[in-house]
């Protein structure tokens, strides 16, 4: 049986099976990495039987360096998953900013009258920094993604 694997552009391998559980699975760039493996897929001959590829954030953790695969260096791993934690930490701040805006029951009264223009600009220049947090955020969020 053939074993396959398929790397992304930094070459960490994202996919991998067994031509024995995907027959007649061939993707354009697999890289075959045992002309005569068993059953269930295999990063070598002695690995385990159908490892995990990415942790729990997605991020793989095997490089293919042209003739064999690799494990990633264990702090270039922390590195991306502190990435991924303060990517996930600015998505929770952009959905918290946008209920926030949105739930404002104030801005609801303001549009039925309930609220006179004196009454109203403290209220409109608390929001008005609300948005700017908000646009802050998502700046930062697509410099991450950037």
């Amino acid at each position: 049986m053939k074993h396959y694997i398929l790397v992304n552009e930094s070459n960490q391998i994202t996919d991998g099976w067994s031509d024995a559980v995907r027959p007649g699975y061939v993707k354009k760039n697999a890289i075959c990495i045992t002309e005569d493996g068993g059953y269930q897929f295999r990063l070598s001959p002695d690995g385990m039987e159908n490892p995990l590829l990415q942790d729990f954030y997605g991020i793989p953790l095997y490089l293919w360096d042209g003739e064999a695969v690799v494990s990633r260096p264990e702090d270039e791993l922390e590195q991306e998953r502190e990435r991924c934690m303060e990517k996930e930490d600015l998505q929770s701040r952009i959905i918290f900013a946008e209920q926030r805006l949105d739930g404002d029951y104030r801005y609801k009264k303001r549009i039925d009258g309930e609220y006179s223009d004196n009454e109203w600009a403290p209220i409109a220049a608390q929001r008005q920094a609300w948005r700017a947090e908000l646009r802050e955020l998502i700046e930062m969020l697509e410099g991450m993604e950037a």
